[in-house]
């Protein structure tokens, strides 16, 4: 227990969440999400962002917000790029602000009601026609490389595909679904906010 809250501490710096995010295969799946990403322009809304990965993967001049609540992390990003302190709960950006949203691997370290906070913050962030691109790795146990890194990864809340699609639904309209795996299977999902009283 002493030795997981040790790796926790250390993945709360931005020193030692960039090489954690290496050791979990990050150069290996860069190539998969700057295709996922390749899209994105304009303003870029990246929640739990980290030191600012996402932003160093976009293909197109865009205005990259890091939005984390790790402070930490965020003295460590990228000139170029905004860093904002706040939870993706209640995100301390106007309404209708962003032409994309990018979540990648955040939604295991929300419980189920603050995922279905966070979703309708990216919806109310979002201009009318913006997309959200989310991504995350998913539950599955029979893989034992990915059970090893639930083991000692900081979020709690792994989801199945299915689960992790039915709580995107509840707030946006999946238009399209990609997959890839590596330690663990990951599912990415295109989407755009469901029109306010239909779902």
């Amino acid at each position: 227990m002493g030795m997981l809250r040790l790796i926790h501490k250390f993945a709360a710096t931005s020193w030692g969440y960039n090489v954690l995010q290496i050791m979990g295969g990050y150069w290996v799946t860069r190539p998969h999400w700057i295709k996922f990403f390749q899209d994105c322009q304009g303003t870029v809304v990246d929640i739990g962002g980290g030191t600012g990965m996402v932003g160093g993967m976009l293909s197109r001049p865009a205005r990259y917000i890091c939005l984390d609540n790790e402070s930490a992390k965020l003295d460590s990003i990228a000139t170029q790029a905004e860093g904002i302190l706040g939870d993706a709960c209640c995100m301390p950006i106007k309404t209708a602000t962003a032409d994309f949203v990018t979540c990648l691997a955040v939604t295991h370290h929300l419980s189920n009601d603050q995922l279905s906070s966070a979703l309708r913050e990216c919806a109310r962030v979002l201009k009318p026609g913006g997309t959200l691109k989310l991504a995350d790795a998913t539950w599955k146990p029979y893989r034992l490389p990915g059970r090893l890194l639930w083991a000692i990864d900081r979020g709690a809340n792994p989801r199945t595909t299915e689960h992790l699609r039915e709580a995107v639904s509840k707030y946006f309209q999946i238009e399209r679904t990609d997959r890839m795996a590596f330690y663990h299977d990951y599912v990415a999902f295109t989407c755009r906010p469901r029109t306010v009283g239909k779902g």
